[in-house]
């Protein structure tokens, strides 16, 4: 009976911690941002120059192809956050 109860209390302790791990990571990181931009901490850098950036996949010489791959790239988040 005892063994029940304990697989039972960390199966919820485990379910919770699966379920509010990420609200807690996301309201952590934007503390960190409100605090970056007000200046009470340092803005962070980027460490490597080399870190690849959004539009590595599609060169940044054509501004037309950018132009579109950021309308589908809003239409698909759209589609996936927004009102269908």
């Amino acid at each position: 009976m005892e063994n029940k109860i304990i697989i039972i209390i960390g199966l919820s302790i485990v379910i919770l911690l699966i379920i509010f791990l990420p609200v807690i990571v996301s309201v952590i990181r934007d503390y960190d941002y409100k605090r970056q931009l007000t200046g009470k901490r340092p803005m962070r850098r980027v460490r490597n120059k080399k870190r690849g950036g959004y539009y590595d996949d599609i060169g940044s010489a054509n501004a037309k192809h950018e132009v579109y791959h950021d309308e589908s790239r809003l239409k698909r988040m759209q589609n996936l956050f927004g009102p269908k």
